[in-house]
């Protein structure tokens, strides 16, 4: 065996670490030679298995292609092409790519509300761990993708020199791909909402500045897309008859819907009109998706995409408008001996669930937490979430659940009429008292009844295999509008956290609805640059 094979051929053939056969009694290393060879075997059967799956597929692709075609199914032939073009191995782009996103903020007097939640926003759109970017990175995976972000406020003309606030960095763009230095001018620009005047603003003036902006590097990118977040209509379109628009007639610029969108279209950039007002801006809405998609310079048809961050028929003006209502969460959380090993990945998750809230804005919400054994201890009560304690430790007790529901629904009693609480009870294992938790959660689920008309958000996590789902089940329905949930591992529970946490409809929708549109853009470009090649 030493003779016919040397070190080196040991590691490139079957990747055997070197000195490894030394380790090796002499009688044993044919057996361990054979195996080694038999692995290797193994794995490049494997491959070629995969690779085979891989040729199946796309076989099938070409097929539904070709068939499209024959049927004249054009638009079904053009998504069977990009899903071809999308899954083969070598993309004929640059492995990278860079998107050009420029927001434009409402700075006026009625965004006051809004304006704490802006930035969270903004950085929960493009920072690298991001909705956007997950979906981007996942229907794209051999891109890598970075975002230049840009922003603007802007109020009315007549605020005169205070109508715009932007930056041109040190790299003299407008734009910048560090997203923490964009985020700290958005806020320092978001601490004063002030001025407007009449019920319009300068919309137009806004997207035209910002469109037109010229600094190098400017709108450099190849993939470019301008949100605006506004409560107001543009002047001139107004839906109310009354006198609120100062510049009803003409904009003093001779600014028009049809030159603004012909400036955004000679750039090609993409448009987002976010409103949080959208019956306000409903006219406003309907006018720049016309001029947009019938605008001469658009012979692709492309479309302004609206987003409405407010149910028509609900009140503007309210911080919590089109958000989660504003939470006191209760963690209730065992911390018996049997989660001796898990409990670092409790607190993880625990973290985990801080973090996705304050990512949606939720930064009025209050924590408080009640660990439990045989006893129960109140550890973090009505804390605010921005100083929440990110360590907790472990008493390692056995496990008894009616201390822990009797302390958490004193705390729960205690919420302040601001906020709304919300129960997160978590537990591995059993107890012979769930009857007794079940029913004083269900008695503080009736005053709450009694108090809002609606029922106490109770959500009951069994975890690992050893859980009694059937105690905890009983736990759960003290509430109608309580549910149980399972996770087998700490990964698991985080995962199941962070959908607890939910929260921020806003960035929800906003993230849902500029990830399709960012990624159905990128699909569109690299199509298009697959067909030129």
């Amino acid at each position: 065996f030493q003779m016919i094979l040397q070190e080196s051929d040991l590691e490139e053939t079957f990747q055997l670490p070197p000195g490894e056969k030394d380790k090796i009694p002499k009688e044993h290393r044919y057996e361990w030679l054979s195996d080694a060879r038999n692995n290797m075997y193994s794995a490049h059967c494997l491959a070629m298995y995969d690779d085979l799956q891989v040729a199946t597929e796309k076989d099938a692709r070409t097929h539904k292609f070709f068939d499209a075609l024959l049927l004249g199914d054009m638009a079904k032939a053009e998504t069977e092409f990009k899903d071809i073009y999308l899954s083969m191995k070598s993309s004929p782009l640059s492995r990278k790519a860079e998107i050009d996103i420029a927001f434009l903020v409402d700075l006026t007097g009625s965004m006051g509300p809004y304006a704490p939640t802006i930035s969270s926003m903004i950085k929960a759109l493009v920072e690298k761990q991001g909705a956007v970017m997950e979906k981007l990175t996942t229907n794209f995976p051999e891109t890598e993708f970075t975002f230049r972000v840009a922003v603007m406020g802007f109020r009315d003309i007549d605020d005169q020199d205070r109508q715009f606030k932007e930056v041109v960095w040190d790299s003299g763009s407008h734009f910048s791909e560090d997203v923490d230095e964009v985020i700290r001018f958005s806020s320092s620009m978001m601490w004063y909402t002030s001025g407007g005047g009449d019920i319009a603003e300068d919309l137009l003036g806004a997207i035209s500045r910002s469109a037109c902006w010229d600094a190098a590097g400017d709108w450099a990118s190849p993939m470019r897309f301008m949100v605006v977040l506004t409560d107001a209509p543009a002047h001139g379109l107004t839906n109310d008859a009354r006198p609120s628009d100062n510049y009803a007639a003409r904009h003093p610029l001779s600014i028009t819907p049809c030159s603004v969108m012909g400036e955004l279209l000679s750039k090609n950039i993409d448009l987002f009109f976010c409103s949080f007002d959208p019956h306000a801006t409903s006219k406003t809405e309907e006018e720049l998706c016309h001029q947009y998609a019938a605008h001469t310079n658009n012979p692709d048809q492309r479309q302004v995409s609206v987003i409405p961050l407010l149910e028509s028929d609900q009140p503007a003006g309210s911080r919590n408008s089109g958000i989660s209502a504003i939470r006191h969460i209760i963690f209730v959380l065992d911390e018996s001996g049997s989660m001796k090993n898990e409990w670092n990945g409790v607190v993880n998750a625990y973290n985990n669930f801080i973090a996705r809230r304050q990512q949606h804005q939720c930064d009025s919400d209050l924590i408080s937490v009640v660990q439990f054994d045989e006893t129960a201890r109140i550890t973090v009560q009505h804390c605010p979430i921005e100083s929440t304690p990110r360590q907790l430790s472990q008493q390692k007790g056995r496990t008894q659940f009616h201390p822990a529901a009797i302390e958490a629904c004193s705390v729960a009693r205690a919420t302040p009429v601001s906020h709304v609480p919300l129960v997160v009870f978590m537990s591995d294992g059993g107890a012979n008292d769930s009857s007794a938790a079940s029913q004083e959660f269900s008695s503080l689920n009736s005053e709450i009844r009694g108090r809002t008309g609606n029922d106490l958000e109770l959500y009951v996590i069994a975890f690992g295999q050893r859980a009694n789902t059937a105690q905890l089940q009983l736990i759960a329905n003290s509430s109608s509008n309580g549910t149980v949930r399972s996770s087998s591992d700490t990964n698991d529970l985080s995962k199941v956290f962070v959908e607890i946490a939910g929260g921020g409809a806003v960035v929800d929708v906003l993230e849902a609805e500029i990830g399709k549109r960012v990624s159905e853009a990128v699909s569109d470009k690299l199509t298009m640059e697959f067909k030129r090649r």
